[in-house]
C-alpha cells in the first residue's frame, strides 16, 4: 500500500516524516481494507497502524506526536478498523510485530533504514494505546517454515491442513 501510495504522489522515503504522506497511507489502506472487508481471510504485511506509527515517530514533540495520532484516529473508516483490530477473535485479526533483526533489514531504494528500534518501541506503544493485541516475533525464529507455523498457530489456522492446500 505504502509503495503504491508513494510511486502515485511521488513520495520518496525522505519523505517518511511528512504527516501528508502518511495521511495519504492511511487514507489507502483504510480503503482497501473496506473494499475487501467481506473477504474471510485478509492478508496484509502492513495495516492502518503502521502510518500512524511513522507519523508520531516524526513528529518534532510528543505533543504533536499526540496530536498527529488523534488526528489519524479520527479519520473515516478508522473506528470500524480498529474494532476489527481489537477483536480478541483471530478470524479478526492478528498483529505479528517483527522486531529488528539485522538479516531482514534490506535496504531496497524505498524502504527507511534508520531508527529500527525506535520504530519498534514506537509501533508498542501505539498498539497498547489503541488497545490492539499482538505478539512479536524475532531474532529467536529465523527459519521462514518456523516463522510461518507460529503465525499460523497466532492466527489459530490449521497449518499442517493449510500448507498442504497450497
Amino acid at each position: 500500500m505504502a509503495r503504491d501510495v508513494l510511486k502515485t504522489k511521488g513520495f520518496t522515503r525522505d519523505h517518511v516524516g511528512l504527516l501528508e504522506m502518511q495521511m495519504a497511507i492511511l487514507d489507502a489502506q483504510l480503503l482497501a481494507q473496506a473494499k475487501f472487508a467481506h473477504l474471510p481471510v485478509q492478508l496484509y504485511d502492513r495495516s492502518a497502524v503502521d502510518p500512524i506509527v511513522y507519523a508520531a515517530l516524526f513528529a518534532q514533540s510528543s505533543e504533536e506526536a499526540e496530536e498527529r495520532k488523534k488526528m489519524m484516529c479520527g479519520r473515516e473508516g478508522m473506528e470500524e478498523c480498529l474494532t476489527r483490530y481489537r477483536s480478541q477473535d483471530s478470524a479478526s485479526a492478528t498483529f505479528v510485530l517483527l522486531t529488528p533483526v539485522t538479516e531482514w533489514l534490506v535496504d531496497d531504494g524505498v524502504r527507511s533504514m534508520d531508527g529500527h528500534e525506535q520504530c519498534a518501541a514506537m509501533f508498542r506503544e501505539v498498539m497498547r494505546e489503541l488497545g490492539i493485541p499482538f505478539h512479536e516475533m524475532g531474532a529467536e525464529v529465523k527459519g521462514l517454515d518456523e516463522r510461518v507455523q507460529l503465525v499460523l498457530k497466532w492466527a489459530g489456522v490449521d497449518g499442517a491442513n493449510t500448507l498442504t492446500k497450497l
